[in-house]
């Protein structure tokens, strides 16, 4: 992994959490813990035990956004909002309920490239039906504001496949 090349890419959005502690914690960090590397969610987060510190998650961009698309799973219809954003917040209300994922692509059958195709952040606000709240920022849509279930996320475009069996041990939910 390039370090500088992650953390200083300005162009794609990335994730923050300020945790019950009041510390900032961010995917541009660096942390020197054998060796030099960025922040990571599974590492720095989860195994750590901080995940369930989380009280905020935001998702920041590097300018402002025109506009955001509102999407609830299965409604067919999408409320385009217009205003000038610069950030996403959703609040944690209960620990462990918080997550975030990102979703790339490869550019060809095996190609060494691949494409960012986006960074998501959500909140769980009934474990018992998985109903979540997110936040996506999409390579082809923009910013979204999503409204589905962790059992079975499911897809805001054509060109995404559904997603469904998120490993809640990795991205740090404690559902149960």
């Amino acid at each position: 992994m390039n370090i500088a090349a992650n953390t200083l890419n300005s162009s794609r959005p990335h994730w923050k959490v300020v945790l019950t502690t009041g510390k900032e914690v961010s995917e541009r960090g660096i942390v020197f813990r054998d060796g030099i590397r960025t922040i990571d969610w599974t590492l720095d987060l989860v195994t750590t035990g901080d995940i369930l510190k989380v009280k905020e998650i935001w998702l920041m961009f590097s300018h402002e956004l025109p506009h955001f698309t509102s999407i609830e799973r299965g409604n067919p219809v999408h409320q385009r909002i217009d205003g000038k954003i610069s950030s996403a917040v959703i609040p944690v209300k209960e620990a462990g309920c918080v997550f975030q994922m990102k979703i790339k692509s490869l550019d060809g059958f095996g190609a060494t490239g691949e494409t960012f195709e986006c960074q998501i952040i959500g909140v769980v606000r009934d474990k018992a039906t998985g109903e979540c709240h997110c936040y996506i920022w999409d390579r082809v849509m923009g910013l979204i504001a999503y409204k589905t279930s962790i059992y079975d996320f499911g897809t805001w475009r054509e060109g995404i496949a559904p997603l469904s069996n998120i490993s809640h041990a990795v991205v740090g939910l404690r559902l149960s």
